[in-house]
């Protein structure tokens, strides 16, 4: 986190936070879970969505980033849209003002460092978007403010040893 703070940001104003999710704990249970919602809408497979239930709780730990006050609030009043479906992803708010601009790079920059620190320390990581980090679920767990936007879940564990091309495939 320490190399996330040294992302260049506008007048130092640092607009984004981190929270971090341990294997084992219950909120990295409850993140597999809306994996595991997510995939059975996307797939109608239970199979599939207990498979990506099952690889997602062997990451040793996750880290989300959350840029504050980067949009309007896209979702209304919170409890609404948790009674609708809470695993519908919402729908996409591109940056409407050159600071909100600003502030997603910088928690974009703080991501990318964040990874090359992990890197460094020989910790494999991957940076994530999609459908799981936009529902209504997923930002409840990890307190989202209605205008906060996320950047990142970064999953992290593993080794970086370099893998040849082929080994890859």
């Amino acid at each position: 986190i320490e190399c996330a703070q040294m992302a260049p940001n506008h007048k130092r104003t640092e607009p984004f936070s981190f929270r971090r999710f341990l294997a084992g704990s219950q909120a990295a249970q409850q993140l597999a879970d809306i994996a595991y919602e997510v995939t059975l809408r996307k797939t109608d497979s239970h199979p599939n969505a207990e498979s990506k239930r099952q690889k997602w709780l062997q990451i040793p730990a996750f880290l989300v980033t959350l840029v504050h006050d980067n949009h309007k609030d896209i979702i209304g009043d919170t409890e609404t849209s948790l009674d609708s479906d809470p695993y519908q992803a919402l729908p996409y708010m591109p940056p409407e003002s050159e600071k909100q601009l600003e502030d997603y790079a910088a928690a974009s920059a703080a991501v990318q460092n964040v990874l090359l620190s992990l890197h460094a320390e020989g910790i494999g990581s991957k940076w994530a978007t999609g459908p799981v980090i936009r529902t209504p679920a997923f930002r409840q767990l990890v307190q989202a403010l209605p205008t906060d936007s996320i950047a990142a879940l970064i999953m992290l564990g593993g080794s970086t040893e370099c893998v040849s091309e082929r080994e890859a495939q």
